[in-house]
């Protein structure tokens, strides 16, 4: 692998990492008085990650984990997705692969091509947990909880992750 492409994966899943890191730190950072200019800069940077999370996320309390007494700025889901997907790109960051070996060094095929590309295979098998939990809850069905639903994202935010990084061009 080349050294930009290794470098550009490593820059995305830093990227990830720190995203993961600002929606763990802002529920401290909202619960601290704001009496330092320090402070102030964090309650700030904590309210722009909620912002941020609301165009993204439902951001509802009962479905989020809580800390330091605050939900954070997505859902279980959505940070289950976040954490692995993060977990995913460094993957494919760190990850050696021989060129020319196996699904990953292929192009990407067309989504209506007669046969699947095996990455979407993959991609479409991480899904079910997810689509499983979302598909039982919506006709009022079954509650999984917080947990459960970020458990049943890990699998679709990995292998998401993991393919967005390998697809980096050349």
């Amino acid at each position: 692998m080349t050294g930009r492409r290794r470098g550009l994966r490593l820059a995305l899943a830093l990227v990830a990492i720190g995203w993961v890191a600002l929606l763990l730190l802002a529920p401290r950072w909202a619960s601290a008085q704001p009496d330092g200019a320090a402070r102030r800069t964090a309650a700030t940077v904590a309210v722009l990650v909620r912002l941020a999370g609301a165009q993204i996320c439902h951001q509802r309390p009962e479905r989020s984990f809580h800390l330091h007494g605050r939900a954070l700025a997505v859902c279980g889901r959505c940070t289950g997705l976040y954490v692995a997907g993060a977990l995913g790109l460094l993957a494919a960051a760190v990850g050696g692969h021989r060129r020319g070996h196996g699904a990953a060094a292929a192009p990407m095929g067309a989504w209506w091509a007669s046969s699947f590309d095996p990455r979407m295979r993959w991609l479409a098998l991480a899904a079910l947990p997810t689509a499983v939990t979302w598909g039982l809850e919506m006709p009022g069905l079954w509650n999984p909880g917080t947990p459960l639903r970020a458990l049943a994202a890990l699998p679709l935010g990995l292998v998401a992750g993991w393919l967005a990084g390998r697809a980096l061009p050349e």
